[in-house]
C-alpha cells in the first residue's frame, strides 16, 4: 500500500508494461503480505507469469458492492467453458466517522441497532463497507460451472481501501479474473482450526448478512465470549486488542449445504458481532493456535509435492498478523517438506468454488487454499 499515494500504483503499472508483450492478460490487487521461495514480504510487488502457449482469457466488471449478482453474470459471459478461473475481488473497505475514526468496538446498544443499517447504505451508495463477495461468487460459480480460486483484496489489515488492477487500469470496486483452459491442475483446501461440535441458530442478522444481532434470540456477543469463558471487558476495556486476541478464537458457520466457512470477528458493536463475510443460519466457535496452525500449513503443501510444478495460493491476512515474526519459522518449515515454486498471497478472504459434486461456492478465512499447476 506505500504506493497507493501519489499515482504509485498507475506508475507501478506503466512500468510493468514496458516490458510486457502488448496485449498481454494482466490481473492484480493489493494484498497484506505475500511468501515466496524467496522470503515474506510485506511490501513490495510479486507476479506470475503463464505461458503465452495457454488459453488465457481475461474479464471485467465493475460494481461488486452495488449489484454484485449482475457483476458476476457480466464476467461470467464472458469466460464460459472455461475451465480454471482465477480472480480478485474488493474486500472490506470500512466507512469513517465525522470524527476520521473507524469504530470496531462499542459498547452502545445504540450503536447495535444502527450500525447494520448504516453498513448497508454505505455499502451500496458509497462503496464503503462490506464487500458483497460471497454474492458474487456464488452467482458466478452457478453460471460458469467452473473451478474458481482466488482472494479478496485488502491493505495492510487497517480496511481503510484496496485496490484491484485490471490491464493498466485501477479500481476500488472490480470483479477482474482470468479464465484458462489447456493446463492441468488440482484444488485443494484446509482450515487452521478443528471444527465446532456445537452449533447455535442465528436468529437475526443484518448488513448483507455481515453482522451478526442475535443467537437463540440472545444478543450474539454473550453467546461468543460465554463460549470462550470471557468477559464482556475484555472486548470493551481493550478494544485495540481485540483483532489479535481473537484471531485464535474464531467463529465457523454452516450453510445449506453443510460446507464449513470460518469467520474471525472483525466489529463489536453493543451486542452484535460484525465479519467480514456473510455468516449463515448456522454458527459455532473454535479455538485454535499457532502449533495447529503450522501443522495445517505442512500438511496442505505436504499434499502438493508429487506432481506440482508451482503452487499458487491465498491465506488469510489475519493469520498474516497473528502469527508476527512465527512466519519466518513458517516459511523455513514450508523449505523442508517443499522444494517447488509457490506463491502465497494473504488476502482479505480465500474463495474456493470446485465444480466437481459442486454444492455451493465458499469464501473461507483463518484457512488455506490453493491451486498446483503443472
Amino acid at each position: 500500500m506505500h504506493y497507493e499515494k501519489y499515482g504509485g500504483f498507475q506508475e507501478l503499472l506503466n512500468g510493468v508494461w514496458e516490458v510486457l508483450p502488448e496485449g498481454t492478460p494482466l490481473i492484480g490487487g493489493t494484498v497484506a503480505g505475500f511468501m515466496s521461495m524467496d522470503g515474506v514480504f510485506s511490501r513490495g510487488v510479486s507476479s506470475v507469469a503463464i505461458s503465452g502457449k495457454l488459453d488465457a482469457v481475461p474479464a471485467l466488471s465493475r460494481g461488486t458492492r452495488k449489484n454484485p449478482q449482475k457483476v458476476a453474470l457480466e464476467v461470467a459471459r464472458q469466460l464460459i467453458g472455461k475451465h480454471l478461473i482465477l480472480t480478485f475481488m474488493p474486500g472490506p473497505s470500512m466507512p469513517i466517522t465525522g470524527k476520521g475514526e473507524r469504530i470496531i468496538v462499542s459498547r452502545s446498544k445504540y450503536s447495535s441497532r444502527l450500525a447494520p443499517q448504516l453498513l448497508k447504505i454505505s455499502t451500496t451508495k458509497f462503496n464503503k463497507g462490506v464487500g458483497r463477495e460471497m454474492e458474487v461468487l456464488d452467482k458466478l460459480a452457478e453460471a460458469v460451472k467452473s473451478d474458481i480460486i482466488g482472494g479478496s483484496t485488502i491493505d495492510d489489515n487497517r480496511y481503510h481501501e484496496n485496490y484491484q488492477f485490471f490491464q493498466n487500469s485501477i479500481f476500488t470496486d472490480a470483479l477482474v479474473s482470468i479464465g484458462l483452459r489447456g493446463i492441468n491442475y488440482k484444488l485443494a483446501t484446509v482450515e487452521t482450526m478443528p471444527m465446532p461440535e456445537k452449533w447455535y441458530k442465528v436468529t437475526k442478522k443484518g448488513a448483507f448478512g455481515h453482522v451478526v444481532q442475535k443467537i437463540e434470540n440472545i444478543d450474539a456477543i454473550d453467546i461468543y465470549i460465554r463460549e470462550l469463558g470471557y468477559d464482556r471487558d475484555i472486548i470493551f476495556e481493550e478494544p485495540n486488542l481485540v483483532h489479535r486476541r481473537f484471531v485464535f478464537v474464531p467463529a465457523v458457520t454452516k450453510d445449506q449445504y453443510g460446507n464449513y466457512h470460518p469467520r474471525c470477528p472483525g466489529a463489536f458493536h453493543g451486542g452484535s458481532l460484525g465479519f467480514g463475510h456473510p455468516v449463515f443460519d448456522l454458527i459455532g466457535f473454535s479455538t485454535t493456535n499457532g502449533r495447529y496452525i503450522l501443522n495445517s500449513f505442512i500438511n496442505f503443501f505436504k499434499s502438493f509435492q508429487k506432481e506440482t510444478k508451482f503452487l499458487l495460493s491465498f491465506c488469510c491476512a489475519v493469520l498474516f498478523e497473528a502469527l508476527g515474526k512465527s512466519t519466518y519459522i513458517l516459511w523455513d518449515k514450508i523449505r523442508e517438506v517443499y522444494d517447488k515454486d509457490y506463491m502465497m498471497l494473504f488476502s482479505g478472504g480465500e474463495f474456493f468454488s470446485p465444480k466437481e459434486n459442486y454444492k455451493g461456492a465458499r469464501i473461507l478465512e483463518m484457512s488455506l487454499t490453493g491451486v498446483s499447476l503443472w
